[in-house]
C-alpha cells in the first residue's frame, strides 16, 4: 500500500473509535490499525469546566454522557492486539474479570503550545534519554498542594485505606532566584495509625542524571529526622507494600542513569485517558476494589499516539528491574503505562497512570496510578480524592524555608 494511503488509514484510526459501527467494519475487512504508527499529529481540543462547576466539587467527569464503544475482554483480545500493549494483554490473560472499556478518543489533555515551546527540553526527541528527560522536566504548574487516598489490595481482596498529603514546588515558584533544584517536595501520612506522622522531604536536583537526590525522613516512633539517601531508584516507598519502586512514582522519577534508553518510536495504543470517574471513587472502596483489579466500570481507555521508550539496565548497575518499557503521551509527556521486567526477563509488573486535564487551569496531571504485581496478584491504587475538596491545588508558590530538615521537625508537631 502506498505511504499516503497508509497515512489516511492511520489518520482515520482515532475516528474509528468514535463510531462503533465503523470500528467493527474496519475489523471485518482486516485493515484496522495496519498503519496506526503513522497517524496524524493530535491537536489539543480546549476543555472548559462543566456548567456550574465549583472547585469544591472536585474534578468531575466533563463527559458524563459518553458510553463505551467496545469492551475488550479475554474472549475478543485477538481482534485488538495491534493497539494493546503487552501489559494490557497480560492483565487480560491473568484476571478473568479484567476488561478494557474503550471510549471515544478525546484530545483534551495537553499543554498550550506556548508552554511546550518554553518548557520542553526536547520537543522532537532523537533518543530515549531525551524522551525520558521530557517526562522528568515537563511543566507541572509550578507547584501543587495535594491530599489523596490510596488502597493496597492483596491477592485475597483484603485492603485498607491510606490517606496522605504532599506539597511540591518547582524552582520557578520558589522564593530563591536559583535554588539549584528542579523541585522540592514534602509529604506525609494522616492514616492509618501505623503510618500517621511519617513525613519525607526531597530536594530534586536540576541535573538529575549527574547529582544525587537529597532526602530526609521523619519517623514519629523515633522522634527524629534522618537522611534517606536510599529514597530513590528501586527502594521501596513507605506504604507501597513492595508493589512499586521509588522511581515509578509519577510514571518515572529520579535519575535515569542506571539504564540505557532506547526510543522505539510513536504508535497508537489504548491507554488510560480522561479517567475522571475513578479519581472520585476513593470513598466507595466496596464498589471500586475487586480481587485482581479495580472495577472496570470506573475506568476509561482511549486510543492515543504515544512515544514508546525502552530502558535496559546497564551492565554493573543495580536495580530490581532488568528492562522497562514506557508509553508516554505525546501531548502531555505523561507516562501512561509501564511494563517492568525482572532480571530474568519475565514481565513482573504493569503500571497504569490515568491522565486528565485540570480544566480550570488548562493543564494535565496524573489522576490515578494503579500498580499491578503479576507475581503476587496484588495491586496498589492511589491518587484518589479524600472527602475534603478540592484535593489538589495548582499554581502554588513556596518558600525554601518550608523545605528544610528543621521545617520537617516543626511540621511533625502540627500534622
Amino acid at each position: 500500500m502506498p505511504p499516503k494511503a497508509g497515512m489516511l488509514i492511520g489518520g482515520f484510526l482515532s475516528s474509528s473509535y468514535r463510531n462503533k459501527r465503523v470500528f467493527r467494519a474496519l475489523l471485518a475487512v482486516g485493515v484496522v490499525l495496519a498503519f496506526h504508527s503513522q497517524a496524524q499529529a493530535q491537536v489539543l481540543e480546549p476543555l472548559a469546566p462543566p456548567a456550574g462547576w465549583k472547585p469544591e466539587m472536585g474534578y468531575i467527569n466533563p463527559f458524563p454522557n459518553d458510553q463505551p464503544l467496545e469492551q475488550i475482554t479475554r474472549a475478543n483480545v485477538k481482534n485488538h492486539e495491534p493497539v494493546l500493549t503487552p501489559g494490557l494483554r497480560a492483565l487480560l490473560n491473568r484476571y478473568p474479570d479484567f476488561r478494557i472499556p474503550v471510549y471515544v478518543t478525546r484530545k483534551t489533555v495537553g499543554y498550550p503550545r506556548e508552554v511546550l515551546e518554553k518548557s520542553l527540553p526536547f520537543p522532537d526527541p532523537k533518543n530515549g534519554e531525551q524522551a525520558i528527560t521530557n517526562v522528568l522536566k515537563r511543566h507541572v504548574t509550578g507547584g501543587t498542594d495535594r491530599e489523596g487516598r490510596a488502597f493496597p489490595v492483596r491477592a485475597n481482596g483484603q485492603t485498607y485505606a491510606i490517606e496522605y498529603w504532599s506539597r511540591r514546588i518547582y524552582a520557578s515558584n520558589l522564593d530563591l532566584p536559583d535554588p539549584g533544584f528542579l523541585f522540592v517536595a514534602i509529604g506525609g501520612f494522616t492514616s492509618p495509625p501505623t503510618l500517621r506522622g511519617k513525613i519525607a522531604l526531597i530536594h530534586e536536583p536540576t541535573n538529575i542524571d549527574r547529582e544525587p537526590r537529597k532526602a530526609w525522613i521523619y519517623d514519629p516512633a523515633q522522634r527524629r529526622v534522618r537522611r534517606a539517601p536510599d529514597l530513590a531508584y528501586d527502594s521501596v516507598p513507605e506504604a507501597s507494600e513492595g508493589m512499586f519502586t521509588a522511581d515509578q512514582v509519577d510514571g518515572f522519577s529520579g535519575s535515569p542513569d542506571r539504564f540505557d534508553w532506547q526510543l522505539i518510536g510513536r504508535q497508537q495504543k489504548l491507554v488510560p485517558y480522561n479517567t475522571y470517574d475513578i479519581g472520585l471513587a476513593g470513598g466507595q472502596p466496596e464498589k471500586l476494589l475487586r480481587k485482581g483489579s479495580v472495577n472496570p466500570e470506573f475506568m476509561r481507555y482511549e486510543l492515543h499516539r504515544v512515544w514508546i521508550v525502552e530502558a535496559t539496565l546497564k551492565p554493573g548497575q543495580s536495580h530490581i528491574y532488568g528492562k522497562r518499557r514506557f508509553y508516554i503521551d505525546e501531548n502531555s509527556w505523561t507516562v501512561l503505562m509501564e511494563e517492568a521486567y525482572s532480571r530474568r526477563g519475565d514481565l513482573w509488573r504493569v503500571a497504569l497512570h490515568g491522565v486528565v486535564q485540570a480544566y480550570d487551569v488548562g493543564l494535565p496531571w496524573i489522576r490515578v496510578s494503579i500498580y499491578h504485581d503479576l507475581d503476587s496478584s496484588s495491586y496498589f491504587v492511589g491518587g484518589m480524592d479524600t472527602d475534603r475538596k478540592p484535593s489538589i491545588r495548582f499554581n502554588q508558590r513556596g518558600s525554601m524555608s518550608e523545605f528544610t530538615s528543621d521545617a520537617l521537625r516543626r511540621l511533625s508537631a502540627v500534622r
